[in-house]
């Protein structure tokens, strides 16, 4: 056995190489529920009028979105998704979305209520608010609502959740007894307490768990003196409302001077403790077995050990770290974070697209996007943005090509039904039609037309220039301006002799032997090809004109030999 900081008796370890049901493979509850949200923001959805659930199509749907491996089949085969359920409750809790939960009753004789025309709401303030908050204060925030969440048949006692595989106790008489009374948001926080105690990464047994609550707190869940719905449950004791069956039938209530009463209720509720809250938000590992009793229900002992996470420890200690952003060379942006960043991913998207969302997000840099968003937010520096979210220097290629980008995003004003005031100084009524002062001495006026004609009243001796849509007018002759000049008139080139050059090009064939070169040029004379011929060198020169006929006789010659033309180098 491996020495711990715990005692002994409180930290049996198991041996991982003999455990074999390991739930381990948990979906991503995180980046779940940011899935979910923004599903519900894109689109109307309406729930059933009956049941309150999402409709098969949007099932379906969310069902290939989320981690949940097993969602897709689920609802194909169940019409339900355990999990796309839990991330409903939980986006309710939050108040990321808002939905009717009463219902009415249709008439006296309705056994139901009913849900008409009950569509989901998106609260995108409280959502946007949540995901501008740091990774630690969005887990608190999920923790706290599914830690406070419960009723007296809504608690790891009477009802499953999205993960579990624990068998439940009756919910008769639930809400009697001492179950009123008892605090599960003050319960379940106990328990966490306890867990901090176990270091991460080793497999405890869950007997030992139970020792440690039995020894140390034994009134984590019902308190030494606890108080009843009625007098006669007190008479039953502190377990009147815990009811084993066995063969079909209901044995008594536990009692307390059993031997093992601890066991059989507190010790089957930090089973079914550890496979909710901890479970669903990674904060454990579990490994199942064979329960203790086959013909006893509930189950007992069949959650044989557990092994707390890295993720619940940073948690508990408040020590969540944000995202580390790396952005590479092929303006790649790595985002490497314990928990989904939606945060880093909002603030990134104006600037490049998702490739994969896994461990690590990857998202890329998109020219156009940038581009776009320059257009809109000038003043925004976006090289000093990516710098001040980056763990590393943005390499150089980087903020060499966002200075390109970012010097492309130029905004041009067109200005329509609007002319240009040039003169010293200008009347004091331009005033009252000036849309912007260029300089000095020249600004821009609404209503032209009306400036003209006041202009005019005034003496001061106008010219009025029109200008075409793709170019500007020169000014008339004598009147000087010190933004439009008349365009130099080209002077035409000088005309060129021209010069006619005549060439011709041959080539010249090299032959290695004499008696083929012979048998060649003998064919090129019963051609009646005029060829230059060389014999001493044995080569042949033809122009262009006789390439056909050339071409022709090596044709006939290769029925005879294996002919290979190589190009001369030099």
């Amino acid at each position: 056995m491996k020495k711990t900081t715990l005692p002994e008796k409180y930290a049996e370890q198991l041996d991982e190489t003999e455990l074999t049901d390991i739930e381990n493979h948990v979906p991503d509850l995180r980046k779940d529920l940011h899935v979910f949200v923004n599903y519900i923001s894109s689109r109307t959805v309406k729930r059933s009028v009956r049941e309150n659930t999402l409709s098969k199509q949007d099932l379906v749907r969310l069902a290939k979105l989320i981690s949940d491996p097993f969602a897709v089949s689920d609802v194909d085969e169940h019409g339900e998704s355990d999990w796309i359920d839990f991330i409903d409750g939980l986006a309710l809790r939050l108040n990321f979305i808002f939905y009717d939960t009463e219902g009415e009753y249709a008439g006296y004789t309705s056994h139901s209520p009913s849900f008409r025309d009950n569509y989901i709401e998106f609260n995108e303030e409280i959502y946007t608010a949540f995901v501008k908050k740091s990774l630690q204060e969005q887990e608190q925030m999920m923790f706290d609502s599914l830690v406070d969440s419960y009723s007296d048949s809504r608690n790891e006692f009477y009802s499953s959740n999205a993960l579990s595989r624990l068998d439940r106790f009756s919910t008769r008489g639930c809400a009697t007894g001492v179950m009123p009374f008892l605090d599960f948001g003050k319960i379940r926080r106990r328990l966490f307490d306890h867990l901090k105690h176990y270091p991460p990464g080793v497999w405890y047994s869950t007997p030992s768990l139970i020792r440690r609550l039995k020894d140390l707190d034994p009134y984590f869940l019902i308190p030494e003196k606890p108080r009843y719905k009625y007098k006669h449950d007190e008479k039953k004791g502190r377990y009147c409302n815990f009811f084993e069956a066995k063969y079909g039938g209901y044995e008594p209530t536990v009692k307390p001077a059993d031997p093992d009463a601890f066991q059989r209720v507190e010790g089957r509720y930090i089973e079914r403790f550890l496979e909710y809250i901890p479970l669903c938000m990674g904060y454990v590992e579990l490994v199942y077995g064979k329960k203790q009793q086959e013909d006893i229900f509930p189950s007992m002992g069949q959650v044989k050990g557990f092994k707390v996470t890295d993720r619940f420890f940073r948690f508990i200690n408040g020590a969540v770290p944000e995202p580390k952003v790396t952005i590479l060379p092929n303006h790649e942006i790595h985002i490497e974070s314990g928990s989904y960043p939606a945060n880093m991913i909002h603030r990134l998207s104006p600037f490049g697209q998702m490739i994969s969302e896994d461990k690590i997000c990857v998202m890329k840099l998109d020219r156009k996007r940038i581009i776009d968003f320059m257009v809109e937010n000038d003043e925004f520096d976006v090289t000093k943005f990516l710098t001040s979210i980056s763990a590393a220097p943005l390499p150089q290629n980087i903020v060499t090509e966002l200075s390109e980008w970012e010097g492309r995003s130029d905004v041009f004003v067109l200005y329509d039904t609007c002319g240009l005031l040039e003169g010293k100084s200008p009347p004091s009524f331009a005033n009252d039609f000036l849309v912007e002062k260029i300089t000095r001495d020249l600004c821009l006026v609404s209503s032209p037309e009306r400036v003209l004609e006041k202009l005019e009243i005034a003496a001061r001796a106008p010219v009025e220039i029109r200008h075409a849509n793709t170019k500007l007018s020169p000014p008339p002759k004598g009147i000087t301006s010190r933004y439009l000049k008349k365009a130099a008139k080209k002077q035409k080139p000088a005309v060129k002799e021209q010069v006619v050059l005549k060439q011709k090009t041959f080539v010249t064939l090299y032959f290695q032997k004499a008696h083929i070169f012979e048998i060649f040029t003998k064919a090129l004379v019963k051609g009646k090809c005029p060829v230059e011929v060389d014999k001493e060198r044995l080569t042949i020169s033809y122009g262009s004109a006789d390439r056909k006929k050339v071409t022709a006789i090596l044709k006939d010659l290769r029925k005879i030999y294996r002919i290979r033309i190589e190009d001369v180098l030099s």
